[in-house]
């Protein structure tokens, strides 16, 4: 006849059970999905379109898409206003553009000044509402923002004999209201539904509160990431 657990053992063995049964259910099914946490942004300072002082640190959405480029590029910027516009009316589409901030940030700070971004405002998707930014600043600022903030490597456009050559790939990012990226993309590689659904995911998890608040954290543990 088989002698029954001690209490505690069988306490032990439940809570272990539900450990495993909660590690495999967060692990396969995903019933909370996230996007990584990658690199804190550096607090930047630049000029808008506008004028106006842009600072990165002192925005109150919950969500500021990134895009990165040169007005001199002119496949790049095709490429870049093409998914703004698509990622603006899927936004829109969903209720979600009011909760979202999108800035355009030059690599080639030298050349693009405010005159040259008021000039791309005209074809820029959404750049006379007012959470839609185009910033400049020294090259120094934009070093450190891309750079160093965004990790997107850069070199400024070197003239050669077939026109300017530039060392950048279009890329979006998304930067959290804590100030911290959340996703890379190569703009030749993504659509805007792609961007789209993971703004969504951003924004669920900055709604989320009590219970719900531990279950992101969770899913931040179980690096439980879309596929």
């Amino acid at each position: 006849m088989a002698r029954p657990w001690p209490g505690g053992v069988k306490i032990a063995a439940i809570l272990a059970t539900a450990l495993l049964a909660g590690t495999l259910y967060f692990a396969l099914a995903r019933p909370v999905q996230v996007l990584p946490l990658l690199d804190p942004v550096v607090p930047f300072t630049m000029v808008d379109h506008r004028g106006q002082v842009y600072r990165s640190h002192r925005r109150a959405g919950p969500v500021v898409a990134y895009a990165v480029g040169a007005t001199r590029d002119a496949a790049g910027m095709g490429l870049t206003l093409r998914l703004l516009d698509g990622l603006q009316r899927e936004l829109a589409a969903r209720g979600w553009w009011d909760r979202v901030e999108v800035a355009f940030v030059t690599v080639d700070p030298e050349h693009d000044g405010p005159d040259v971004l008021r000039a791309l405002a005209e074809t820029f998707p959404g750049a006379a509402q007012p959470n839609v930014s185009l910033l400049t600043g020294s090259p120094v600022t934009v070093r450190l923002a891309v750079g160093a903030g965004f990790g997107i490597y850069f070199e400024p456009p070197v003239m050669t004999g077939d026109g300017f050559r530039f060392g950048h790939e279009p890329a979006l990012v998304l930067v959290d209201g804590q100030g911290v990226v959340r996703a890379r993309y190569r703009v030749r590689r993504v659509g805007a539904a792609r961007v789209t659904r993971d703004i969504g995911l951003l924004l669920r998890e900055a709604d989320a509160k009590g219970v719900s608040r531990a279950i992101y954290r969770a899913a931040h543990l179980f690096l439980c990431y879309p596929r």
